[in-house]
């Protein structure tokens, strides 16, 4: 498989110029011999339901890509630990057969890109040295890429820290440990309901919570991905330690 552009921010870019470009791409693509490959192509941040009906007719084997992240949306960030998992469940699932049925979104979908982490609180995953939407200090200046959020967004704000996320795993809580485990395979578990999922990334420096292997070896991932403990529609606890700041 292979992408065409990751993340157009289809937001601010003519729409029509996005498409045409795809377009070209593909056509580039195959006439360049490769006819086999699977080509995704990414919902440049719109409504996965405003692609119903676009960019059809192309290609046979294409893909739409879209990243579900929990940890840059406003509204979504303060929710508490077993309403992300809800979201994570039948939210998700709600939002991904529509999208992946061409009557009432695009077609064949699958997530391109997702993690475990439940904060944005990763060293320099905003930017370098602009602070968090958790914990109230994303200060992007006048730059107009983002929102600036300086209002604490973490469940138990104004009390919000980025020391349990970024703590060395070792030290997690098993509390935190059943939640961050649960939380990925809640994922998981709805991103196949449709064309299957792609993690964000092997290794990392230090994020655990951003690496699949940094996340094995913590025991906070799934051996293997067949054999998870958890599916959508199980019971989920109320994580309340967690939820209360204890």
């Amino acid at each position: 498989m292979y992408g065409l552009v990751n993340e157009p921010k289809m937001i601010d870019l003519p729409r029509s110029a996005v498409i045409s470009w795809n377009t070209a791409a593909v056509s580039i693509i195959r006439a360049a011999g490769l006819v086999k490959p699977y080509l995704s192509f990414g919902d440049g941040f719109l409504k996965l339901s405003d692609w119903h009906g676009e960019f059809q007719n192309i290609d046979e084997q294409l893909i739409f890509d879209t990243h579900q992240y929990q940890i840059f949306n406003a509204n979504q960030l303060p929710l508490n630990y077993s309403a992300r998992i809800a979201l994570s469940c039948s939210g998700y699932q709600g939002l991904l057969l529509a999208s992946n049925n061409p009557s009432s979104g695009w077609g064949p979908t699958m997530n391109g890109e997702w993690s475990q982490a439940e904060t944005d609180c990763a060293p320099h995953l905003n930017n370098v040295g602009v602070g968090s939407r958790w914990t109230g200090t994303l200060n992007l200046g006048n730059t107009g890429l983002e929102t600036n959020v300086l209002t604490p967004l973490c469940p138990t704000a104004p009390d919000c820290s980025c020391e349990m996320a970024n703590a060395d795993p070792s030290q997690y809580s098993n509390e935190y440990r059943k939640f961050l485990r649960m939380y990925a395979e809640a994922q998981m578990d709805s991103f196949e309901k449709v064309w299957g999922w792609f993690y964000w990334t092997w290794k990392t420096e230090n994020a655990v919570q951003w690496s699949w292997l940094l996340g094995l070896r913590a025991g906070i991932l799934p051996e293997k991905v067949y054999g998870r403990g958890f599916r959508c529609g199980d019971v989920v606890p109320d994580f309340w330690d967690l939820s209360s700041g204890t």
